[in-house]
């Protein structure tokens, strides 16, 4: 048996191996009962959200840029939602995606793994 990698962080869950009955022209062996066997997948995920800082994590108010990546540890099943606020406007902003000092993000099962990546503007 093999366990499938799904994605997901459900926890470990136990599935059972059916046998149906025994089919043979022997009359010996047709129609044996056979054990089931049951396993228990171990789950390798955990939800979680992974931010990778960027280098170097400065801006200058010339306009130096730095930058962020964002990714769930994950597949959700349903969509994720992570607000971006700037606690200093005076100092920072985002740009592309976002123009300003806040902005969402939004992952869902469909893009969940793919990092995004953030720029600050000094």
């Amino acid at each position: 048996m093999t366990g499938v990698r799904d994605g997901v962080a459900d926890g470990n869950m136990s599935f059972w191996a059916d046998f149906s009955a025994t089919a043979s022209g022997d009359a010996n062996y047709d129609n044996l009962a056979v054990s089931d066997v049951q396993y228990l997948a171990i789950d390798d995920y955990s939800a979680g959200v992974t931010v990778q800082k960027g280098t170097p994590m400065y801006v200058s108010e010339s306009g130096t840029t730095s930058s962020f990546q964002v990714v769930l540890n994950s597949e959700p099943t349903a969509d994720v939602f992570i607000d971006f606020n700037i606690t200093d406007a005076s100092e920072g902003s985002f740009g592309a995606p976002f123009s300003g000092f806040n902005g969402t993000t939004t992952f869902t099962s469909g893009n969940w793994n793919i990092r995004r990546r953030y720029r600050w503007w000094g």
